[in-house]
């Protein structure tokens, strides 16, 4: 019998496994501005030789942060709201529409089905006669560049209460 070694989906081993990396900012940012100028000097040239070829970075938005929700009383609305991935003033903006979407996904407590909204706000308003009635919900958000690329990660799911606040 091969015992289970933590890894990956444990928040623990991974704060562990990192909280000794040290990165130093000051000399990696001027990297990562020479590659997002390289970037661009390369789709110049494509786009000078007349090539209808899209070109295409390859990137994904980190996960949304700072996710709540809450229920409000006096519109009977679900309310979610989040902060922008931090990485999306750096995620290059091209082909896809360069518009950054976020794919909110509300469950039920105790259920398998959800509903699943799309927007381009960092706030989602669900009104309660749209969802299961529940005693809570479960909400999940993560965030694509345009409606065709790959998302990225959820949030850490968040628990909206059943009972309502004003």
């Amino acid at each position: 019998t091969v015992t289970a070694k933590k890894c990956c989906d444990d928040p623990e081993w991974l704060f562990r496994i990192y909280q000794d990396t040290v990165i130093n900012l000051t000399s990696l940012s001027p990297v990562v501005d020479d590659l997002q100028l390289a970037a661009e000097h390369l789709r110049e040239e494509i786009a000078a030789q007349g090539d209808d070829t899209p070109v295409h970075s390859v990137a994904f938005l980190d996960q949304p942060f700072d996710v709540t929700c809450q229920l409000l009383s006096a519109t009977n609305e679900l309310v979610g709201k989040w902060a922008a991935p931090w990485n999306t003033d750096y995620v290059l903006h091209d082909g896809d529409g360069g518009e950054v979407w976020y794919e909110v996904w509300v469950q039920g407590t105790g259920r398998n089905d959800y509903k699943a909204f799309m927007t381009q706000a960092t706030e989602v308003r669900v009104n309660r006669a749209n969802l299961h009635p529940d005693n809570g919900y479960i909400l999940w958000v993560r965030a694509a560049l345009g409606l065709k690329s790959t998302a990225g990660p959820f949030a850490s799911a968040v628990f909206c209460d059943g009972r309502f606040t004003t």
